[in-house]
């Protein structure tokens, strides 16, 4: 037996940058203002809002009150956050937000929340489509709660700020994200992602 590793990582290597798509090709077809700053928030929030074969896995793998324990956490992170963007996205209208879903947010998952706030402001953009490197690569800041994204984040050079506003139990958390930095204030957030 050969361990490769994760093959998605070759992605990341510089000789593999025409297979995404540019910032410019990005801008024209979300009709995204290719001149301001992006903003990414890499979700991963499956479990704040999961189905009831998510939540049966869930409870069987790691026990009823771990499941119902990880699913507030997510719930208060995801609720917190929003807040955070929403309040960015009111106060610098000349920054694009880019809320991008993980796969496993699945389609029954209660959307109506991001659809508001993709309705209510201009320069917030709900988008499932293309890879995560794509955004990665056209975004000049990066957010996330939890997401193992943030591999990808460090392989294509870019910063990537891990947002806590509720403590994320060691027992949940990725042992990459334990001793990191978080940010647990909306005045740190923001100041992470506005021009340095």
């Amino acid at each position: 037996m050969v361990i490769i590793g994760d093959i998605r990582q070759d992605f990341s290597k510089p000789q593999f940058k025409d297979f995404f798509k540019t910032k410019k090709q990005l801008s024209e077809e979300f009709n995204i203002p290719y001149d301001h700053e992006w903003n990414l928030f890499i979700s991963s929030f499956s479990f704040a809002t999961p189905n009831e074969e998510s939540k049966n896995y869930v409870d069987e793998t790691i026990g009823k009150e771990n499941s119902e324990k990880w699913h507030l956490i997510s719930v208060k992170s995801q609720e917190k956050i929003l807040e955070w963007i929403e309040r960015f996205v009111s106060e610098n209208p000349n920054q694009e937000f880019i809320y991008r879903p993980h796969p496993s947010e699945v389609k029954e998952t209660d959307y109506s929340r991001l659809n508001e706030l993709d309705d209510k402001y201009s320069n917030f953009h709900f988008i499932f489509k293309y890879s995560v490197q794509d955004w990665i690569l056209s975004c000049e800041y990066i957010n996330s709660w939890i997401s193992t994204s943030i591999v990808e984040c460090y392989s294509l050079n870019k910063v990537c700020n891990i947002l806590r506003p509720v403590k994320v139990d060691e027992y949940f958390d990725i042992p990459f994200y334990i001793n990191a930095d978080h940010i647990k204030d909306y005045e740190t957030f923001s100041k992470r992602n506005l021009s340095r």
